[in-house]
């Protein structure tokens, strides 16, 4: 967790995307965090895109979060066993957060396989005449 200090009015707007940035690490939506630090959405996002290194942190932070709807994920496993919530009930949130993770982070939790694969060409016709070529090659080499 990051640690907790008060905004100030003095505080730049870079200082405030890195605060949103931290406060999305540890998991909360982006909205929130900008309402929370006081940074509107276009400011927050001319910021970012304009600062390759924020861009970078708020890259890793999204994918930080992701984490945490995994951590979720056990944590409602946990009550289930436990007895305290139903199991019905459950599915609902754990599928929510699989969404939720499957959206932010496909890479590493999406649905999509891809599939490398390399496709020749094969003419029966054109192996055929190659084959007939070499025979007779083959041929005209023996009697010579």
């Amino acid at each position: 967790m990051t640690k907790k200090s008060k905004i100030t009015k003095r505080d730049t707007t870079k200082e405030r995307a890195k605060r949103v940035i931290a406060l999305i690490a540890d998991g909360m939506g982006c909205a929130a965090a900008r309402r929370k630090v006081g940074i509107g959405n276009s400011k927050f996002y001319e910021v970012v895109s304009g600062d390759a290194e924020l861009r970078d942190k708020y890259a890793r932070a999204k994918e930080a979060r992701t984490e945490t709807f995994i951590d979720r994920i056990e944590a409602i496993e946990d009550l289930v066993s436990a007895g305290s919530i139903e199991p019905a009930a459950a599915k609902v949130i754990i599928d929510a957060e699989k969404w939720k993770a499957a959206k932010f982070y496909p890479k590493m939790f999406g649905d999509k396989q891809q599939v490398d694969m390399t496709v020749q060409s094969f003419d029966l016709f054109t192996k055929a005449v190659e084959e007939r070529a070499k025979q007779y090659e083959d041929q005209s080499k023996d009697v010579e």
